[in-house]
C-alpha cells in the first residue's frame, strides 16, 4: 500500500475541491493484480466498480476459502460452521419484495438455529445472516482471523478509527440461502465498500451516481427494485428511458469493489457467503463531507417553518443528520483529526511499523484532511452548530499545526 514520491506530487497538483462527473460507465476487470497506484488511479480517484477476477489469486490463502467449505469447496461446510461459531447471535433480515431497503424485518437467532433452517432450505420464508460482526467476535476470543485486509483496501479510515475507539466496526460476514438478496441502496454515507465472494454467485446491479433518478416516480418516491421499475414502466417512472444498469455476476474467489454513491442491488444465485467491508479514506473523504452537506440541506429545508421558534436551529438540523446518518459535521470533523494527529505522530516519531502504509501515503492523509478542514472552516452550520472549545483541538489550530507540518516534510 505504497505511494511513490511522483505520484504523490501528482496528487498535490489535482484539483481536490470540485469532484468530477463520471466518465466512464463500465466495470473495470483485473485478470491479474493491478499496481496500488493504478488501482488508485482507476478505482479510487477514477470512482469505478471493479472486479478482482480469481486469477490475481487475493483469496488463495484466506482459510475460510478451506474451512468454511466442503471437500469440493462449492459449498458451505455446515458442520464446521456449527462448530466453530454455533453459540454465537447472529443479526437476521427477512428478506420480503415489500420491504424499503433498511426498514425490512430484522431479528436474531442462535447460529446454530440459523443453519438449521439454512440446511432445510424452506423458500417460504427467505431469511439473510447479515451484517455480522463475526469479525470483532474472534478478535474478541483471541483467534487468527480467517481472512487478509487486501492490500488496496488497507487505508481505511473508517474502521481504522471504529477499532481505536472499541466502537462496532463496519467489517461484516454474510451468509444466506439462494435467492437471499440485498435491496438497491446506496452505502453509508456514500462511503466505498468491497466484498469477497467465498462460495455462490452474486449478481451485481449498479446504477452511476445521478441514475438512480430514473428510478424515481411522479410520487418523487424512489423504488427499492430495479425490475418492479422495469415492469411499472414509463407511465410510472418518467424518466425510466435512461435508466442504465451495469451487471456483473461475482463468482467465488473474486473481489468487488463498489465506488463511492453508486447505487447497486445485490441477488444471490445459490448458498452464498461473503465478506463485506465498508470503509472511506483520503481519496473519498471529500465525496463524503459533500454528501454530508447536502442531506444538512436538505433537513434545513424540510424544516424550515421550524426556523424561527429554534433558537438552536444549526445544533437541532445537525442532531437530525446524526441521527439519519450515523454522523454530523462534529464526529466528522473528529475523525479527522484523530486520523490526521495518528498519522503524525507516527511519522514524527518514526514508528514505522504503525504506518499506515508508507510515507508519502501518510503525507496524502495529511494533506488531504487539511483540504478539507478547510472547507469546513467557511460553512456556515458548521461554524454555528458547535462550541469548538469542546473539541479537542479547536479546527483553526489543528489547521495551522497541519500546515506547519507539511512545511517541514514537504
Amino acid at each position: 500500500m505504497n505511494l511513490s514520491q511522483p505520484f504523490l506530487e501528482q496528487l498535490f497538483y489535482k484539483d481536490w475541491t470540485t469532484i468530477p462527473e463520471n466518465i466512464a460507465v463500465d466495470i473495470i476487470q483485473y485478470d491479474e493484480c493491478p499496481t496500488y497506484e493504478q488501482f488508485v488511479e482507476e478505482c479510487l480517484i477514477g470512482n469505478r466498480p471493479a472486479l478482482f477476477k480469481k486469477t490475481c489469486h487475493l483469496m488463495d490463502k484466506w482459510s475460510c476459502m478451506t474451512e468454511w467449505l466442503n471437500e469440493s469447496k462449492t459449498e458451505p461446510n455446515f458442520d464446521k460452521l456449527v462448530e466453530n461459531y454455533g453459540q454465537l447471535d447472529v443479526p437476521v433480515t427477512h428478506c420480503s419484495s415489500d420491504a424499503e431497503y433498511g426498514e425490512e424485518r430484522k431479528s436474531t437467532m442462535v447460529f446454530s438455529d440459523y443453519v438449521e433452517y439454512w440446511r432445510k432450505n424452506n423458500q417460504n420464508t427467505v431469511l439473510y445472516c447479515k451484517d455480522w460482526h463475526l469479525i470483532n467476535e474472534i478478535e474478541k476470543m483471541n483467534k487468527p482471523l480467517f481472512y487478509e485486509w487486501p492490500v488496496y483496501f488497507r487505508s481505511d479510515w473508517l474502521n481504522e478509527t471504529c477499532l481505536v475507539d472499541s466502537k462496532d466496526d463496519f467489517r461484516f460476514v454474510y451468509m444466506g440461502p439462494n435467492t437471499t438478496s440485498t435491496k438497491l441502496h446506496m452505502d453509508v454515507l456514500g462511503s466505498y465498500s468491497w466484498s469477497a465472494n467465498i462460495c455462490g454467485k452474486k449478481r451485481w446491479r449498479f446504477l452511476r451516481p445521478g441514475n438512480e433518478m430514473c428510478l424515481v416516480d411522479r410520487r418523487k418516491i424512489m423504488t427499492n427494485s430495479i425490475d418492479e421499475a422495469k415492469a411499472r414502466g414509463i407511465d410510472i417512472y418518467p424518466e425510466l428511458d435512461r435508466l442504465n444498469v451495469i451487471e456483473i455476476y461475482q463468482e467465488a474467489g473474486e473481489i468487488i469493489f463498489v465506488p463511492s454513491e453508486w447505487y447497486h442491488e445485490v441477488d444471490n444465485i445459490g448458498n452464498t457467503i461473503s465478506i463485506n467491508h465498508n470503509w472511506y479514506n483520503g481519496f473519498n473523504i471529500l465525496r463524503i463531507w459533500t454528501h454530508l452537506s447536502r442531506i444538512v440541506d436538505q433537513i434545513e429545508i424540510k424544516i424550515a417553518d421550524c426556523r424561527s421558534t429554534l433558537d438552536n436551529w444549526y445544533e437541532h438540523c445537525q442532531l437530525i443528520l446524526l441521527s439519519n446518518e450515523g454522523m454530523n459535521f462534529g464526529t466528522f470533523y473528529e475523525l479527522l483529526y484523530k486520523i490526521g494527529k495518528r498519522r503524525i505522530e507516527t511519522l514524527s516519531t518514526q514508528k514505522r511499523e504503525e504506518l499506515i502504509g508508507n510515507r508519502e501515503h501518510c503525507l496524502f492523509d495529511i494533506w488531504i484532511i487539511e483540504k478539507v478542514v478547510q472547507l469546513m472552516l467557511k460553512n456556515s452550520a458548521f461554524l454555528h452548530a458547535f462550541d469548538f472549545d469542546t473539541f479537542k483541538c479547536r479546527p483553526k489550530r489543528f489547521l495551522n499545526e497541519i500546515r506547519t507540518y507539511l512545511q517541514q516534510e514537504t
